[in-house]
């Protein structure tokens, strides 16, 4: 069918930066009978995308009681998720930018001093923490081939089975061969790992000079990285 949207007045379309049409199909059509062209000002638009960004973020911590607590969160964005943008541009990513993302972080913190007399005024914090930072480009480096759109699906297995990590040069030729290469030929992951420990203790006065020259020594709050 034929639908027309009249815009009053005669903007410049030449100041235009970016233009997005969203068009709502019946329920009832079907995927493969949705088609057709979109004219503006006698000019057809070309390179419209009807692909849907998925984003998401998941987040948890437990804790147990103020002695120990462990955290974790995962958040995952696709290569056609559209960000906010700031620079005039249309906020869908292009194909060199596009790119499946999955960040993974967790943390564990332990607070030492649970297991030392309140009295001795002791806090001595200890965190650990890793983070995996894993992309997977929509086209080839330097180059206008595609390469597959792998999604959360095809990330995770590599995840568990440690594969993310094994860079074999076989495996890594396989993948980058083919009609269409592999994204994960040319993924980038980014490990790495926290440790922080800290020390402080609560300001007693004492009467003795050797325990006060102590607690004064103490006072420092050494923290290591």
């Amino acid at each position: 069918r034929d639908e027309w949207v009249r815009i009053v007045g005669n903007p410049t379309i030449s100041r235009v930066n970016w233009v997005r049409f969203v068009v709502i199909a019946d329920e009832n059509t079907a995927l493969n009978n949705i088609e057709g062209t979109f004219w503006l000002n006698d000019l057809r638009l070309s390179g419209i995308s009807n692909d849907w960004g998925i984003a998401g973020r998941v987040r948890g911590q437990l804790n147990f009681a103020d002695v120990m607590s462990i955290s974790g969160e995962m958040y995952y964005q696709d290569g056609d998720f559209a960000t906010l943008k700031s620079d005039g541009k249309s906020p869908k990513p292009t194909l060199a930018e596009s790119n499946t993302q999955l960040l993974l972080h967790g943390n564990y913190s332990l607070m030492l001093n649970k297991f030392f007399k309140d009295d001795w005024g002791l806090r001595i914090p200890l965190s650990i923490g890793v983070s995996s930072n894993i992309r997977r480009p929509y086209l080839k480096p330097s180059s206008d081939q595609m390469l597959t759109r792998d999604g959360f699906n095809d990330i995770l297995p590599d995840i568990f089975d440690g594969s993310i990590n094994n860079f074999n040069a076989q495996n890594l030729a396989q993948q980058r061969s083919g009609a269409v290469p592999e994204a994960r030929g040319y993924q980038s992951v980014v490990n790495s790992k926290n440790l922080s420990v800290g020390f402080s203790k609560e300001y007693k006065k004492s009467d003795n000079i050797v325990s006060e020259v102590l607690t004064q020594t103490l006072l420092e709050r050494p923290a290591f990285n």
